[in-house]
């Protein structure tokens, strides 16, 4: 893992985003051959009060392995940004991405995904 000077003197190397009407937005960093990515964080966020409560979560190895969760409540609900108290280290070679379900007719889901990427020495 990278030293704590360098997570905290360097920004991230990339941010992905997606978004959907009434569909599922999932944002993916795409897997890169000898290197690991670190996530500092994501976001989440609604035009609108989502229909039914619904899951939204933090996944790596094409969604084979789960992450973190967030319930997000058939609520209205401010959005959400959340920085990891420690950076989320993935293995080697998977990419990660965050998703969001359907949340209703006419409601625009947004997530991001952002971090750095780690090349692995041999």
């Amino acid at each position: 893992m990278p030293s704590v000077e360098r997570l905290l003197t360097l920004p991230e190397d990339w941010r992905v985003t997606a978004s959907a009407t009434n569909g599922a937005a999932t944002a993916t960093k795409a897997a890169v051959v000898g290197a690991r990515h670190i996530a500092f964080g994501f976001s989440i966020s609604a035009s609108g009060l989502p229909a039914a409560t619904v899951e939204a979560q933090v996944r790596e190895n094409a969604g084979a392995t789960l992450r973190i969760r967030m319930q997000i409540p058939a609520a209205a609900f401010a959005p959400i940004i959340y920085e990891f108290r420690h950076p989320m280290v993935f293995t080697t070679g998977n990419d990660c991405d965050i998703t969001l379900p359907a949340l209703g007719a006419g409601i625009i889901g947004r997530v991001e995904l952002w971090g750095m990427t780690e090349q692995m020495t041999a």
